[in-house]
């Protein structure tokens, strides 16, 4: 269904996210000394949507969309922003035809880099 890539061009044509992250939000990974705040977004699952004719033809994606920062203010905001953008979205992204993105949950946590202290947020989003 691609709907992480659904996700991603509805995050990089926002700008409110944009403004906030600026052009850091990346599939997968990000290079190396990535200033912070940024998006990383990832497919995690499919499920199938089989149909009583047989194969599924249009599976539920689930992407996790990742939010870095240095700040747990300027984190709180960015994840309330992201939500606020892909809860409850549908419509055609790049040629994906998306029937509803629904927020299914978020965790969040600290690490520590090399004279750095990043926080994160863990978005999950199911996407039909």
């Amino acid at each position: 269904m691609q709907g992480d890539f659904a996700i991603m061009k509805i995050l990089r044509d926002d700008a409110t996210v944009g403004g906030l992250v600026g052009d850091r939000i990346y599939y997968y990974q990000t290079p190396q000394k990535t200033l912070l705040p940024y998006i990383i977004v990832e497919e995690n699952n499919i499920e199938p949507f089989p149909t009583k004719d047989g194969a599924s033809g249009a599976d539920h994606d689930f992407v996790n969309v990742f939010i870095y920062s240095a700040s747990v203010a300027e984190l709180k905001n960015i994840a309330n922003v992201v939500r606020q953008t892909l809860d409850d979205t549908s419509g055609t992204f790049d040629s994906i035809v998306v029937e509803h993105v629904m927020f299914q949950s978020q965790s969040g946590g600290f690490e520590e880099e090399t004279n750095r202290k990043i926080y994160f947020k863990d978005q999950e989003y199911k996407v039909r």
